[in-house]
């Protein structure tokens, strides 16, 4: 697929945020885009890696992903600036986008203040030993990652687990 075809390619963009990919285990980059009817919305960041090859942009440390954003949406104002609108309608577009970006990163804090609660709640909960954890042959390979996420997160009744560089198996825990 080439990039012109993805979806809101033709819009221009005006501020950034991440979101947690967990099939893939990483952050991807969404961009706040300004349709015609005036509206705002977020789509996937894509870049062409070669003619008619176009990847998501991800980040695999969620600290590199934000310093991509907070760097990025510190040229928000230069981007609504060049707008062909009335100023009047540029300071509405800016406050909807500031608005937006503490939206996301409120509930970014708010999840991972839900995750912390979690893990406290849990801390004194028993743990499983790895011999504990029992998987069908074919799938022994992601033993050490389910055992290690049970390790932090006992309370876990399902995991997205990965060996090496094999990802998406979804292993339901029994009790």
């Amino acid at each position: 697929m080439r990039i012109e075809q993805m979806p809101g390619y033709e819009y221009p963009v005006l501020a950034y945020w991440l979101e947690y990919w967990h099939e893939a285990n990483k952050w991807q980059i969404i961009e706040y885009k300004l349709l015609p009817d005036g509206m705002l919305k977020w789509y996937k960041q894509y870049y062409e890696v070669e003619s008619g090859c176009i990847k998501s942009s991800c980040f695999d440390i969620k600290n590199d992903a934000l310093a991509y954003v907070n760097y990025e949406n510190s040229h928000i104002s230069s981007r609504v600036a060049t707008l062909k609108l009335s100023e009047i309608e540029k300071n509405s577009i800016e406050l909807k986008i500031e608005k937006a970006i503490d939206a996301k990163r409120r509930l970014m804090y708010e999840e991972e203040l839900m995750l912390t609660a979690a893990i406290n709640k849990y801390k004194n909960a028993q743990r499983p030993n790895l011999e504990d954890i029992i998987l069908p042959e074919k799938e022994e390979n992601f033993k050490n990652d389910l055992f290690n996420q049970l390790q932090e997160m006992p309370y876990l009744r399902m995991a997205l687990v990965r060996a090496g560089t094999k990802y998406g198996r979804l292993c339901c825990i029994k009790v």
